[in-house]
């Protein structure tokens, strides 16, 4: 088996929808589905879900985390090798552990040391990062708004906490936290977005810690059409690049793109960091819930408030 894939068997269970929710009020951006009327945003909404639970885009699990951003990469490559596709979190896995670092403990390195060691970290423990652009090298969302996303969620920790603790619940991390816990890391998050002496560094400059620190690098192309967030429980990835190809319209628009949050697969990159840094079961279930926050922190910035989000999951869990 090629290096960096999870060495298991293909398990049987399909991945299915479990159920259909929302990130709740005071959403930031603007993707989502649109229309003129109500029924037309509610079509949409229903197709972006239904499609994106289709059991044919789940597989296998490479070692090499993408961020969730839903456009195709510009050049084949770092590409996952057939059966497989890449686990996505916001700005990959090196940004989330910095964003998870700084809602664990009020004792944080600035961004510049803390990306460089989230990197190198995260690789030794082999897990692949990529960071990426497209427009530029800093096009990444999760890169330019990380301070800013830690800020939204304790400005609207009410919204914001609920939410997790619903996606905490079909993660099954919610039987180790309180809902205490929800609220410390949010707030704890906060206080990292107040310092201004930790963002010392540029989108642009943590682009080349990450790669000087051992990260690949891809640039994606065209614009984002995200009409659904994907929010998956199950240990299988989310073929996007496939989903792309498949909804190419005859004229080579992409009408629908998926922002894909494997929320199952960093349940289990934590749990198993965790063992092999003599961390507990309740530290990895922590940084589990501080990730799931991110990625409801940058997801909140960038998407509108008919943003449908689709939780699926291993059949055997319904």
């Amino acid at each position: 088996m090629p290096r960096g894939l999870i060495n298991e068997e293909q398990i049987d269970e399909r991945v299915v929808l479990l159920a259909q929710t929302t990130l709740g009020s005071n959403n930031q951006g603007s993707l989502g589905p649109t229309g003129e009327s109500r029924q037309q945003i509610e079509d949409g909404q229903s197709y972006a879900v239904n499609e994106v639970s289709r059991a044919e885009y789940a597989r296998l699990p490479s070692r090499l985390w993408v961020c969730i951003d839903g456009r195709l990469v510009a050049v084949e490559v770092h590409k996952a090798p057939e059966g497989y596709a890449n686990p996505q979190t916001a700005g990959s896995m090196a940004i989330t552990d910095l964003s998870v670092a700084y809602m664990m403990s009020e004792d944080r390195l600035p961004v510049s040391r803390g990306l460089a060691l989230t990197t190198t970290t995260a690789i030794s423990d082999d897990c692949l990062v990529m960071s990426h652009g497209g427009h530029d090298r800093a096009d990444c969302a999760a890169n330019k708004k990380q301070r800013e996303a830690l800020a939204y969620n304790v400005a609207n920790i009410d919204i914001v906490a609920p939410v997790a603790w619903q996606l905490g619940e079909f993660l099954g991390i919610d039987s180790a936290l309180r809902m205490s816990d929800v609220y410390d890391l949010i707030i704890t998050g906060g206080h990292a977005a107040a310092d201004d002496e930790l963002w010392d560094v540029t989108p642009l400059d943590k682009v080349g810690v990450q790669e000087s620190s051992g990260a690949y690098y891809v640039d994606l192309k065209g614009d984002h059409v995200e009409k659904v967030i994907r929010f998956d429980v199950s240990d299988m990835a989310f073929d996007e690049d496939q989903f792309v190809r498949d909804h190419l319209s005859e004229a080579g628009d992409v009408p629908i793109m998926a922002f894909n949050v494997s929320g199952g697969l960093l349940k289990a990159e934590y749990l198993r960091r965790a063992k092999l840094h003599d961390e507990s079961v309740y530290q990895a279930a922590k940084m589990t819930m501080a990730a799931v926050l991110w990625n409801i922190g940058v997801a909140k910035l960038l998407v509108n408030r008919d943003m449908p989000v689709a939780i699926v999951g291993s059949s055997t869990a319904r």
